[in-house]
C-alpha cells in the first residue's frame, strides 16, 4: 500500500512526462572528454538531469537570473523525477528505529546519582578510584561530557597502583585527544601529574599530587641507548664491581672471569647469601663456573658493577635484560626492581613497546609491562591497527598473560572497549574486548555494562540471538534498561508481539520514562503509535526518534510541510546530524534544493563522513548534485549571507555558509576559526574544537596561530597559558584576535575594578584593529558587558547601541538590561521585542524578557521558551518557585521533576531538595542533596543543607528562599549578561544545558580472522634446521595458542600441497588464519618438507587446546563453563570450517579423553542440524559454502570414528555422518558414501565394532534420505549388508542388533524387492528368525520391523501369516513386555490397514484394486482370546494413562479388531466379560469392564443394546467399587456407551428417560471421587450431554439436570486435589458442551447466570498475584478455559432471535474483560479470548464496529505473533468473523490488515500452516467490501498465482506435504469464491485479466489424485463466476469446466 501512497503523491508534483525518465541510467562510456558542461565526469548525464530539474522545476523562481551551462554532448531532457535525488525513496517509519544507548541507564537517574555519591563517599581510600569508576560509567548516561572527564580526573586522582593510573591517564589523554595540537608524541606531557607518564609508573596513594607539576622536564632519556641500536656504550675496566685489592672471588663464564666482592654479591639475594655463606662448596671456592646459567660474561658484570653501586648506569639493553633474568633466578629483589625501572624508562615507541612487553610478560617485570601498556594505550586508537598489540589486548590468552602482571582489569577493558566501540562497532576487536569486559567484570554495575555493552554491538551486527541472550544477562544482573535490548532483538528475529509485551510489562512495573514509550511505538501502529510517540516527547522531550518518527508518518500521509515543521522543533534545541539528514530529505522531495543544501552543508561540519539514505550515499555526493539547483553566489556574496545569517542567529544557516566558502579555499583559517564559534553555540562541543585545531593547523603566521593555540589552551582549562599566548601573539603582531582572546581570558577569571580597566583596555585595542563586523560587533557586545559590570550605564548603551548598527542583533539583550538598571522596563522589553522578531533561535530571549514583564506575560514568555527549547531550566525554575510561594507544594515538586527526569541538572536537583527541606521531607531532600553533589561536590548551597538535614534540622516554609519576589535567586550566573553571550571557544552558548557529542569518524581495523602475516620478500631458504629450531622452541612452550585446533597429518600435508604452492613466506597463514602476526614468523620461508613438520607441530598443540577447552565446557564450575563454551563459540563464529575439521578430527582421535570426543561430537551434531527448520536451512547452507577439501577431510574423519574403540565416539559418527548424507545425497554430492560403508561391511578383517557402527550408519542414513535418492543397485547392495549382518552367523549381538535396526529404516527403500517373491522370502526368513534370538533386544528390533512390514507391505503378507501369528502368539504370551508390545502392535497395525481398506477402499500408497485378505477375521478366534489374556495383566498400583503396558496395549488392540470385524466380536468376548465381571480379584473385574468398553465401537447398534441395557445397572452400582482402578475404567466404559450409543437426534439411545435421573445422579456423586476417577466420569457426562445436541424435544430431558450439573462441575473446577490441571481442564470441557448441548429456550436464563459466574471469576483471574512461573501457568489455563467457556455462551444464546438480546445486553463488559485478558502472555489464552471474540462479532453484527478502535490493536499483534503462530492462526480466522459481521463497516481497518496478511504471506518465518486460512481470509474480506477490494486485487491474486506455483511443485509422496498442498488449494479457491462474488455486480471485469490464472488452476487441481478433496471449493467458485468473466473463456478453459460439472 506504501507505493500505491508514494506513487499518488508524486503524481501530484510532476509531470506525466517525468515518469518514463531513467535518472540513473549512465553512459558506460560518457560524454567525450572534452565536452562541455558536465559530459566530462563520472555522472555527468545525472548532473545534467539535475540541471534541467532545476530549470524545469515548478518551484524554479523568477528571480533566479543564472542558468546552468548546457552540454552539448547530451540530449536534453525536459523532465526528471525528484526521486532522481532520492536514491532510497521517501523515508519510511519501517527503516529508522532509535540506537539502544550504550550505557548504564537507569530508570530513576536521581536514586542512581545518589547511590553512586553514597559509595563514594563511604569508600575507603583504596576503593574510592574504583567507585569513581562506577560513577563515570553512570555520568555516561548523561548527556554532558563534562561530568563523565571529572568523574575521570577523579578515578585518577584517587588511583593506588601502577596499572590503574596509566590506564586512567591514558583515558584522559584520550578523552581531549580533539584538544591537542598536531605534532605531539603519545608519551609527551601535558605538564602536571595527572596525566604524565612517567608519574603513573610510581604506585602509591598521593591524591593531592596530581595537580603539582611533574618532573618530566628534568628528564631527558638516554639518546644514545635504546633497543635496535647495533653499538652500546660499554663497561669502563673500573666498573667491574671494584678493584683488584678489594675483589675476593671471581664468576667464570667461558674464558672470561669477572672479579667481585663476595659480600657483596651475597647481599643480593637469599639465594647468593646461601651461595657464597653457607655449606656448599662455593663457600669456600675462590673461582665459581657460572657458564650454565643462562648469563654472558658482559651481563654478570653488569650485576657485580651493581652489587657495588646499587645502580645500573648506561648498560646495553640487551645486558639489562640478562641481568634481569638472573636476578629473578636469583631471586634479587633489588636488581629485579632496578631492572624493571630502567627497562620501563626505555619504552619510547611502539616497536621498543612490542619486543620489551614480551620480555616483561616472561619475566614478570610488572613495571615493564605497564610502560609498554601506557605507550599502547596513549597511541590510541592508532595501536588498534598493531597486529601484536590487538592480539595481546584483545585475546583471552593475552588477558590472562596481562592478568598475570597485574596488568589485567575490568578498568582496562572498560577503557578498550569504548575506543573500539567509537572506532568500529560491528568489528570482532569490539567484540572481543567486550568479552574480556565481561570476564573481568565481579560488581553488578559491572555485569550490567560489559552485557549491555555486548548486547548493542550484537545488535549493530545483526546476530539478533546472541543480541538477546547477552541484553538478558544484562537484565538479569539488574540492569532495567537492557530489556529494550532484548524487546529490540526479538522484533528483529520476527516476535514482535513478544517485544510489545515486555515493553508493556516494563511500563506497567516501573515508573514511565520516556525512552519506554519510545520503545513500545515500535511495536505498535495506528493511534496507539502516535500516543506512544507523544506521551515520550511529553516525558523527555530530548529524545528525537519520537520527532522524526512523526515527520516520517506525516511524510507517508503527504504532509511534507508538517512533517518539516515537526523536525523543526528538535532541530531548534537539539542538533544532530541524523535530523538533519531527514529534514533534507523531506526538502528534496518539496523540491525546496536551498532547504536542502543548507542542511547538508551543516551535517557535514558537524561530521564530515556522514553517509545519507541509510549509508548509500556521502553527503559530498549530494551537494554536487544539489550545487547546480540553487542559485550560485560568489565569495563576496557569501560574507554577506554569512553576515546576514549571522546577525539573525541562523547558526545552521550559518554554518552552510561557511562551509561553501570552504569548499572555494578550505585552508582558511579564519573561516575555521568562525565555524567553530557557531558549532559551539549549537553545543557541538567536539566538533567545534576539531575546527579550531583545523584553524590552528592551517593558519598561515605566527601571530595568528598562537592566538587559535591560545583558544585551545583556554578551552582546555589552561587559562594562564592561554593568556600567555595571546601576549605572545601580540608582541608579534597586534591584531584584534589576540587582544580579543587576552580580554575574554582575563574577564572570564576576574572582574574586579582593576581587571575591568584593565579588560577595558584590551577591548578598546582589539577595536581599533582591523576586523570585520561580526567580530567587531562582538567586541562591543563584550565592552558593553564590562562597561554594566563597571556601573557605567551610559557608556554601556553607547557600544550596545554601536554593535547595533553593525547588524550585531544580540546587542538588544545588553542594551535591555541597561534600560532595566535604569528602571526602564518598557524599553527593556521593547528591546527584548525587538530580538525576538530578528533572532532565529530566540528561546533565549523570550526567557530574558520575562524579566522585564509582569507576571502573567512572564509567564506566557517562558511557557514559549520551554516549547522552543526545553533543556533551558530557568523557566521550570521560576515556575516550580511560584507555585511554591502560592503554597502549591505538590505542583512546584511535580513541576521541578517534569525536567530532572530528562535533565538531572544541578540547580533542579538542590532546588528540589530545598522544597523538599521546607516540606519537611528528609528523605526526598537528602536524596536530591547527594545527586546534586554526585554532579557536583564543591556546591556549596547543597553542602550546607545536606549536612543540616543530615544533623536533623529542617528549613520551614516561612524560610524558603524561593518565593516570587525574591527570584533572583533562582537565577545562577549562566543567567546573567555575560562577557560574551554568543560564546567564543572555551565556553558553550548556555551554560546549563548539556553539550551534544558528535561520534568520531570510525576508522577502519583489522578483524581478528583475518591473515595479515608480514610477508617480506624472501632471500633465503631456511634449511631444516631452522624449522627444527621452530619446532623446538613451540615444543618447549608452555603458552597457549588463541584458539583450538586438530588436525591429522594427513590434512596438513594435503593442505600445504593444495593450497600453498608459492615458496614465499612461513606458510603459517594456511594453518593460522586467526592471527595477525605469528611470534615465529620471523622465518622467511619454509622449505615444503620443513613447514609440513613444523605445522605438524602447531597442529599437535592445537588439538590438546580444543581438548582443554571441551573438556572444560563440562566442568562444574560455572565460570570455567562459560570461559570455555565462549571460546568455542568464538572459534565457531570466526572459522566455521576449521571449527567442524578440529571437532571431526577430535571425535577421530582415540588417544583423546571420550568426554571431549563426546562432546565434540555433539557440537558437530548441532552444527548441521537443528528442529526449527529456519535455523536448519540457515545451517545447511553454512555447511554448502565450505570448501569442498575442508569437507571432504570432515567426512574422511568421521568415516575413520566408525572403526573407533569407543562405542560413544562410533555412535556420535554414525549420527553426524547421517546429518551430512541428509544434505548431501540429496544434492548428489557424496555418492561414495555407501560405498565406502558397505566396503567396511564386505572387507575380512573388519572388525566387529566397525560393522557394528558401519550398520548403524546405513539405519540413520536411510532414516534421513528418501528412496528416490539412492538407484536399485545402491538399495539392493544395502539390504544385502544388513540381511547379512543380521543372520546368525554373525556372533556379534552388537552387529546383530544394529542390522536389525538398520533393516527397519531401509524398509521404505525395499519396494521392488518386495516386489520379487525369491527376495521377498529370504528378507522375511531372516526377520523371522531374527525374532526367536536369544536376546530381547534384538528380538523387540525384529519385531517392529514386522509392524513397519505390515504396514508398508501389507497385499504380500499372506503367505507368512501363520508363521506370523505363531511368533506373534509366543510373544505375547511368553516374551519380555517390551517385545510383547511390539507383537500386539503387528495386529493393530493389521487391523489399521483393513480397516482403511473398508472404509476407502484402498490402502494407503496403494492401487485401487489392493486384495482385501481379512486377515483379522481368519485369526479372530485365536487372537481374541490372546488379547483377553493380556488384559489381566494390569498394574498393581494406579493406573495412569501416559504409561504404555501389556495390558493398555491388549485392549486397543481388541477396539481395533472390534472395528475391524464388527458383530462377530461380540460373542468371543461376552463370555470373558460375564465370567470375570463378578470375581472377587479387582484385576479380573477391571479387565472385564475394559473389555466390554473396548467392543462398543464396530458391532451395530442392535446388538450392542441389549447388552448395553441390561448392562448398564451393574455398571452404574460399579461406580461405588472398593477399587479405584475398576471404577476409572468403569466410568471410560460409560463414557464410550453414551459416545457411541446415545443419539436421540438420530432415533436411538440406550437411555431411557426414567434411567437418566439415576445416571446423573451416580456421576454427579462420582465426580467427587479421586482425580483420575473424576476425570473419567466428566468424559461421561460429556457425551452423555453431545448425545442430546440437536435433538429436538430430546434435549428437554436434561433441563431440568442442568443446573445440578453445572454447579458440579464449577466445584470441580476448583479443586486442587489433582496433580496437574487435566481434571480442572476437562471440567470445563463438558460445561462447554453441557451448555452447547442443552434447549437454549429452556435454559437461557440459567446460562445467563452461568455466563455472570465465568464473568465474575475471569475478571477474578486479573486480579491474582503472580509470583513465579507457575502461577502465571496457572492462571493462563485458566483463563483459556473460562474464555472458551464464554464462547460457547455466546454461540449459544446468540443463536435463536429470543435469547439473542440477552448477549448482545452483555457485550460491553465482556469485550472488556477481553482486553485486559490480553495483555496476559499466555498464547493460549489469546486463542480462546480471540475466538471467543470472533463469535461476539458473529452475534452482534453491525455493531460489533464500536469495539474496532480498541481491538485493532490487538489483531494487530495477533498477526505479527509469529513466535506463537497459533495465535496469529486464529485471528486470521477471527477476521474472517469480524468482515463477515461488519460487512462494508470494516473498510477503514482494511488497509492495515492486508498489509499485514500479505507481509505474513511473505515471511519466511511464519509456520506454514497459517498461510491456507490467510488466502480464505482475502475472500471474506472482498465479499464484505465488495468493490473496494478492486485496489487489493493485484497482490492478493500475485499471492495466489505465488502459492500455486508452490502447490505445482509440491512432493505428493510425502502425506504431510500433500494435506497442506490440499489445504492450500482450497483455500485459494475459497479466496477467488470470496473475490468473485464481491465482484459479481459491481466490477466483475476486474478479474478478466486473471482469469486464465484461474482456470491454470482449475487444471492443476484436475489433474491430481485427490482431487475430490478440493473440488467442493472449485464448485463454489465456478458458482460465483460472473457473466463478464465467462465471455473471457477459452475453448481449452471450456472444456476443462464441463468436465469439472461431468464430474
Amino acid at each position: 500500500m506504501q507505493h500505491n501512497i508514494f506513487t499518488t503523491m508524486r503524481s501530484l508534483k510532476l509531470s506525466e512526462g517525468c515518469k518514463a525518465t531513467q535518472v540513473y541510467a549512465f553512459n558506460p562510456t560518457g560524454g567525450e572528454a572534452d565536452g562541455g558542461g558536465y559530459g566530462g565526469k563520472v555522472g555527468g548525464k545525472f548532473l545534467q538531469h539535475l540541471q534541467d530539474l532545476r530549470a524545469n522545476s515548478i518551484r524554479t523562481k523568477s528571480s533566479r537570473n543564472s542558468h546552468p551551462p548546457t552540454n552539448h554532448n547530451q540530449t536534453t531532457r525536459t523532465n526528471v523525477s525528484v526521486e532522481s535525488l532520492l536514491p532510497a525513496g521517501l523515508p519510511t517509519v519501517d527503516l529508522i528505529e532509535p540506537k539502544i544507548e550504550p550505557c548504564l541507564k537507569s530508570v530513576d537517574f536521581v536514586e542512581s546519582l545518589a547511590d553512586v555519591y553514597t559509595k563514594v563517599e563511604n569508600s575507603s581510600q583504596l576503593e574510592k578510584s574504583d567507585r569513581f569508576l562506577e560513577q563515570c560509567a553512570v555520568f555516561k548516561g548523561l548527556s554532558d561530557p563534562k561530568l563523565f572527564r571529572n568523574s575521570l580526573r577523579s578515578a585518577r586522582q584517587h588511583a593506588v597502583d601502577v596499572h590503574s593510573k596509566v590506564v586512567l591517564a591514558s583515558w584522559l589523554k584520550f578523552e581531549r585527544r580533539e584538544d591537542e595540537l598536531i605534532g605531539l608524541s603519545a608519551m609527551d606531557c601535558c605538564g602536571r601529574n595527572l596525566e604524565c607518564p612517567r608519574a603513573c609508573l610510581m604506585s602509591g596513594y598521593d591524591p593531592d599530587s596530581v595537580k603539582d607539576p611533574c618532573m618530566c622536564l628534568r628528564w631527558q632519556p638516554e639518546e644514545d641507548v635504546s633497543i635496535g641500536d647495533e653499538e652500546y656504550l660499554t663497561f669502563d675496566a673500573d666498573e667491574d664491581g671494584g678493584g683488584d685489592d678489594e675483589c675476593d672471588m671471581s664468576f667464570c663464564i667461558g674464558d672470561d672471569e669477572i672479579r667481585c666482592v663476595r659480600y657483596n654479591v651475597a647481599s643480593l639475594s637469599r639465594p647468593f647469601r646461601a651461595m657464597l655463606y653457607g655449606e656448599f662448596k662455593e663457600s669456600w671456592r675462590e673461582k665459581i663456573n657460572f657458564t650454565q646459567n643462562g648469563i654472558s660474561a658482559e651481563g654478570m658484570r653488569g650485576a657485580m658493577v651493581f652489587s657495588q653501586t646499587k645502580r645500573l648506569g648506561t648498560f646495553d639493553p640487551k645486558i639489562v635484560l640478562e641481568i634481569l633474568s638472573l636476578a629473578n633466578r636469583f631471586c634479587c629483589e633489588e636488581l629485579n626492581s632496578a631492572c624493571d625501572a630502567h627497562l620501563a624508562s626505555l619504552v619510547c615507541d611502539m616497536e621498543s613497546a612490542v619486543i620489551l612487553i614480551e620480555y616483561g610478560l616472561e619475566e614478570g617485570a610488572n613495571l615493564l609491562v605497564a610502560a609498554c601498556l601506557q605507550l599502547f594505550l596513549r597511541e590510541l586508537p592508532f595501536s588498534m591497527n598493531n597486529p601484536y598489540v590487538m592480539r595481546l589486548l584483545c585475546g583471552s590468552e593475552g588477558r590472562e598473560r596481562l592478568a598475570s602482571a597485574g596488568h589485567s582489569s575490568f578498568l582496562l577493558y572498560y577503557f578498550l572497549s569504548q575506543i573500539a566501540m567509537e572506532e568500529e562497532m560491528k568489528s570482532n576487536n569490539t567484540v572481543m574486548l567486550l568479552e574480556r569486559l565481561g570476564e573481568c567484570a565481579t560488581e553488578d554495575w559491572q555485569k550490567q555494562l560489559a552485557y549491555h555493552l555486548l548486547g548493542v554491538v550484537m545488535l549493530e551486527r545483526k546476530e539478533y540471538k546472541d543480541a538477546q541472550n547477552w541484553f538478558e544477562e544484562a537484565v538479569e544482573a539488574g540492569h532495567i534498561y537492557s530489556s529494550v535490548g532484548v524487546a529490540r532483538a526479538k522484533y528483529h528475529r520476527g516476535h514482535k508481539y513478544s517485544a510489545y509485551k515486555m515493553i508493556n510489562s516494563l511500563i506497567s512495573v516501573h515508573s514511565p520514562v520516556g525512552w519506554m514509550y519510545q520503545e513500545r511505538s515500535l511495536y505498535c501502529t495506528g493511534k496507539e503509535k502516535l500516543m506512544d510517540l507523544n506521551t515520550a516527547t511529553e516525558l523527555d522531550p530530548t529524545l528525537p526518534f519520537p520527532y522524526k518518527c512523526r515527520a516520517v508518518l506525516l511524510v507517508q500521509e503527504n504532509k511534507l510541510e508538517s512533517a518539516i515543521s515537526e523536525l523543526n522543533k528538535i532541530i531548534g534545541f537539539k542538533v544532530s546530524p541524523d535530523c538533519l539528514e531527514l529534514r533534507a530529505w523531506i526538502s528534496m522531495a518539496l523540491e525546496d534544493f536551498e532547504g536542502a543544501l543548507r542542511d547538508v552543508r551543516a551535517l557535514l561540519t558537524m561530521d564530515p563522513n556522514h553517509m545519507m539514505f541509510y549509508g548509500k550515499k556521502h553527503g559530498d555526493q549530494l551537494v554536487e548534485l544539489l550545487r547546480p539547483l540553487v542559485q550560485q553566489y560568489s565569495q563576496a556574496d557569501c560574507w554577506m549571507q554569512l553576515y546576514d545569517r549571522w546577525s539573525s542567529v541562523d547558526d545552521i544557516g550559518s554554518l552552510a555558509v561557511v562551509h561553501q566558502m570552504l569548499s572555494n579555499g578550505p585552508w582558511k583559517s579564519l573561516l575555521r576559526f568562525r565555524q567553530s564559534l557557531l558549532l559551539l553555540r549549537l553545543n557541538c562541543q567536539k566538533a567545534a574544537m576539531r575546527s579550531l585545531r583545523l584553524a590552528r593547523n592551517y593558519s598561515t603566521s605566527d601571530h595568528e596561530r598562537l592566538v587559535y593555540e591560545g583558544w585551545i589552551l583556554y578551552d582546555t582549562g589552561n587559562h594562564e597559558e592561554a593568556l600567555s599566548k595571546a601576549g605572545e601573539s601580540i608582541s608579534i603582531q597586534r591584531s584584534f584576535e589576540a587582544f580579543f582572546l587576552k580580554a575574554y581570558a582575563l574577564a572570564d577569571s576576574s572582574l574586579d575594578p582593576e581587571s575591568s580597566k584593565y579588560v577595558i583596555q584590551l577591548l578598546e585595542e582589539a577595536l581599533r584593529c582591523p576586523s570585520d563586523g561580526l567580530r567587531k560587533g562582538q567586541a562591543l557586545n563584550n565592552l558593553g558587558s564590562v562597561y554594566v559590570d563597571c556601573e557605567k550605564l551610559d557608556l554601556a548603551a553607547d557600544c550596545y547601541m554601536s554593535a547595533l548598527e553593525i547588524k550585531h542583533t544580540r546587542a538588544h539583550q545588553g542594551l535591555a538590561r541597561v534600560h532595566h538598571l535604569k528602571n526602564q522596563r518598557k524599553a527593556a522589553y521593547d528591546e527584548m521585542t525587538k530580538l525576538i522578531e530578528k533572532a532565529r533561535n530566540n528561546a533565549s530571549a523570550y526567557e530574558k524578557r520575562s524579566e522585564y514583564c509582569d507576571r502573567d506575560m512572564a509567564k506566557s514568555d517562558l511557557s514559549m521558551a520551554t516549547q522552543l527549547d526545553p533543556l533551558r531550566t530557568y523557566p521550570y525554575r521560576h515556575r516550580a518557585a511560584v507555585l511554591m510561594d502560592d503554597h502549591k507544594e505538590v505542583e512546584a515538586i511535580k513541576e521541578l521533576t517534569r525536567v530532572i527526569a530528562f535533565k538531572p541538572d544541578l540547580q533542579l536537583l538542590h532546588l528540589r531538595a530545598a522544597f523538599y527541606d521546607s516540606m519537611g521531607d528528609n528523605g526526598s531532600t537528602l536524596r536530591d542533596c547527594e545527586a546534586a553533589l554526585c554532579l557536583d561536590p564543591n556546591h556549596k548551597g547543597t553542602i550546607e543543607l545536606y549536612k543540616r538535614i543530615r544533623q536533623g534540622g529542617h528549613t520551614s516554609n516561612g524560610e524558603i528562599y524561593c518565593a516570587t519576589n525574591s527570584q533572583a535567586a533562582l537565577q545562577d550566573t549562566s543567567d546573567r549578561i555575560r562577557f560574551c553571550w554568543e560564546q567564543s571557544p572555551g565556553n558553550p552558548r548556555d551554560r546549563d544545558r548539556d553539550d551534544i557529542q558528535e561520534a568520531e569518524t570510525p576508522l577502519r581495523t583489522l578483524p581478528p580472522c583475518s591473515c595479515h602475516l608480514q610477508k617480506a620478500a624472501a632471500k633465503n631458504d631456511i634449511t631444516a634446521l631452522a624449522a627444527s629450531s621452530a619446532l623446538c622452541a613451540l615444543n618447549n612452550s608452555d603458552k597457549k595458542l588463541p584458539y583450538p585446533y586438530n588436525y591429522s597429518e594427513e590434512y596438513v600435508s594435503r593442505t600445504v600441497g593444495r593450497s600453498y604452492p608459492s615458496h614465499k613466506g612461513c606458510g603459517l597463514e594456511v594453518l593460522l588464519p586467526w592471527c595477525m602476526e605469528h611470534k615465529l614468523c620471523g622465518v622467511k620461508s619454509l622449505l615444503r618438507q620443513d613447514f609440513v613438520l613444523f605445522s605438524l607441530a602447531v597442529l599437535k598443540a592445537m588439538a590438546l587446546e580444543i581438548t582443554q577447552f571441551l573438556l572444560a565446557a563440562q566442568s562444574p564450575d560455572a565460570n570455567i563453563r562459560t570461559q570455555a563454551e565462549a571460546s568455542l563459540r568464538q572459534f565457531q563464529e570466526q572459522n566455521l570450517p576449521l571449527f567442524l575439521l578440529s571437532l571431526a578430527v577430535e571425535l577421530a582421535n582415540n588417544v583423546k579423553p571420550l568426554e571431549s570426543r563426546r562432546l565434540a561430537g555433539i557440537v558437530l551434531k548441532n552444527s548441521l542440524d537443528a528442529k526449527d527448520s529456519v535455523r536448519k536451512e540457515h545451517l545447511v547452507q553454512q555447511w554448502m559454502t565450505i570448501e569442498i577439501s575442508i569437507k571432504s577431510q570432515i567426512k574422511d574423519s568421521l568415516l575413520r570414528t566408525l572403526g573407533s574403540s569407543a562405542s560413544e565416539a562410533r555412535h556420535t559418527s554414525a549420527q553426524v555422518i547421517a546429518k551430512v548424507a541428509s544434505i548431501e545425497i540429496p544434492r548428489k554430492q557424496w555418492p561414495e558414501l555407501i560405498g565406502s560403508l558397505l566396503n567396511n561391511m564386505t572387507q575380512q578383517d573388519s572388525p566387529a565394532a566397525l560393522k557394528q557402527a558401519t550398520l548403524e550408519t546405513l539405519g540413520y542414513v536411510c532414516e534421513v534420505i528418501s528412496h528416490q535418492d539412492l538407484v536399485q543397485d545402491e538399495v539392493n547392495s544395502v539390504l544385502t549388508a544388513v540381511v547379512q549382518g543380521m543372520n546368525l552367523a554373525e556372533h556379534s549381538h552388537e552387529v546383530r542388533l544394529a542390522a536389525t535396526k538398520a533393516l527397519y529404516n531401509a524398509l521404505d527403500f525395499a519396494q521392488t524387492n518386495f516386489d520379487n517373491e525369491m527376495e521377498r522370502n529370504y528378507i522375511m526368513k531372516v526377520v523371522c528368525e531374527t525374532a526367536i534370538s536369544k536376546e530381547a533386544d534384538i528380538r523387540q528390533a525384529a519385531f517392529e520391523c514386522l509392524v513397519s512390514i505390515a504396514s508398508t507391505y501389507y497385499e504380500v503378507l499372506e503367505p507368512y501369516m501363520q508363521t506370523l501369528f505363531q511368533l506373534t502368539s509366543n510373544a505375547v504370551k511368553g516374551d519380555e513386555e517390551s517385545v510383547a508390545l511390539q507383537a500386539i502392535e503387528f495386529w493393530s497395525s493389521i487391523c489399521d490397514e483393513e480397516i482403511e481398506l473398508q472404509e476407502y477402499g484402498t490402502v494407503e500408497g496403494g492401487d485401487s484394486g489392493s486384495a482385501h485378505s481379512r486377515f483379522i477375521e481368519k485369526a479372530l478366534p485365536y487372537l481374541v482370546p490372546l488379547l483377553l489374556d493380556t488384559m489381566l495383566k494390569q498394574e498393581d498400583q494406579d493406573q495412569d494413562d501416559s504409561i504404555w503396558n501389556v495390558s493398555m496395549a491388549g485392549g486397543t488392540c481388541l477396539g481395533l479388531v472390534a472395528r475391524t470385524v464388527g458383530d462377530s466380536i461380540v460373542k468371543l468376548v461376552m463370555p470373558f466379560v460375564e465370567g470375570n465381571i463378578l470375581k472377587p480379584d479387582w484385576h479380573c473385574r477391571e479387565a472385564a469392564t475394559y473389555a466390554f468398553g473396548s467392543i462398543l465401537e464396530g458391532p451395530s447398534v442392535e446388538t450392542l443394546r441389549p447388552l448395553v441395557t441390561n448392562g448398564l445397572d451393574f455398571l452404574l452400582n460399579a461406580m461405588r467399587d472398593e477399587n479405584n482402578n475398576v471404577k476409572d475404567t468403569t466410568a471410560w466404559t460409560l463414557s464410550r456407551i453414551f459416545e457411541f450409543l446415545h443419539c436421540p437426534a438420530s432415533g436411538f439411545s440406550v437411555i431411557s428417560q426414567e434411567k437418566l435421573e439415576r445416571i446423573v445422579a451416580v456421576l454427579l456423586e462420582s465426580i467427587n471421587d479421586a482425580p483420575n476417577v473424576a476425570e473419567k466420569v466428566c468424559g461421561a457426562i460429556y457425551y452423555l450431554a453431545q448425545g442430546y445436541e440437536d435433538a429436538g424435544t430430546s434435549s428437554s430431558h436434561l433441563t431440568q439436570h442442568i443446573p445440578r450439573i453445572i454447579s458440579e462441575l464449577l466445584k470441580t473446577a476448583e479443586r486442587t486435589d489433582g496433580s496437574d490441571f487435566k481434571l480442572r481442564t476437562s471440567a470445563y470441557e463438558t460445561l462447554n458442551e453441557v451448555v452447547r448441548s442443552s434447549n437454549v429456550v429452556e435454559t437461557s436464563l440459567i446460562i445467563l447466570e452461568l455466563l455472570k459466574s465465568i464473568l465474575h471469576k475471569l475478571g477474578q483471574t486479573l486480579e491474582l498475584q503472580i509470583v513465579s512461573s507457575d502461577d502465571r501457568e496457572k492462571q493462563g489455563d485458566l483463563q483459556a478455559s473460562l474464555c472458551a467457556v464464554i464462547q460457547v455462551i455466546i454461540q449459544k444464546l446468540s443463536s435463536t432471535d429470543e435469547t439473542k438480546p440477552s448477549i448482545l445486553q452483555a457485550a460491553d463488559p465482556i469485550m472488556f474483560l477481553f482486553l485486559r485478558v490480553f495483555a496476559c502472555r499466555s498464547s493460549t489464552v489469546h486463542e480462546e479470548a480471540m475466538l471467543a471474540i470472533g463469535a461476539l462479532a458473529h452475534a452482534s453484527g453491525p455493531e460489533f464496529e464500536k469495539y474496532m478502535p480498541e481491538l485493532y490493536k490487538y489483531l494487530e499483534m495477533g498477526l505479527q505473533n509469529f513466535e506463537e503462530y497459533e495465535v496469529c492462526a486464529i485471528t486470521v480466522g477471527v477476521i474472517g468473523d469480524i468482515c463477515r459481521a461488519l460487512e462494508d463497516k470494516v473498510l477503514p481497518y482494511c488497509d492495515g490488515i492486508m498489509n499485514h496478511l500479505v507481509c505474513n504471506l511473505q515471511s519466511a518465518e511464519l509456520n506454514r500452516s497459517v498461510k491456507p486460512p490467510i488466502f480464505s481470509c482475502f475472500g471474506d474480506i472482498a465479499l464484505a467490501i465488495g468493490e473496494q477490494f478492486s485496489k487489493y486485487i493485484e497482490p492478493t491474486v500475485a499471492m495466489m498465482r505465488s502459492a500455486a506455483e508452490v502447490c505445482a511443485q509440491m512432493d505428493n509422496s510425502d502425506e504431510e506435504l500433500m494435506d497442506y498442498g490440499n489445504q492450500l488449494k482450497r483455500s485459494i479457491f475459497e479466496a477467488y469464491s470470496g473475490i468473485l462474488q464481491g465482484f459479481k455486480d459491481s466490477k466483475p471485469e476486474l478479474m478478466l485479466p486473471h482469469a486464465g490464472h484461474l482456470f491454470q488452476f482449475i487444471e492443476l487441481v484436475f489433474r491430481e489424485k485427490y482431487r475430490y478433496l478440493v473440488f467442493f471449493h472449485f464448485f463454489a467458485s465456478a458458482a460465483s463466476f460472473p457473466f463478464t468473466l465467462s465471455l473471457s473463456l477459452t475453448h481449452t478453459h471450456t472444456q476443462t469446466l464441463h468436465l469439472f460439472v461431468h464430474i
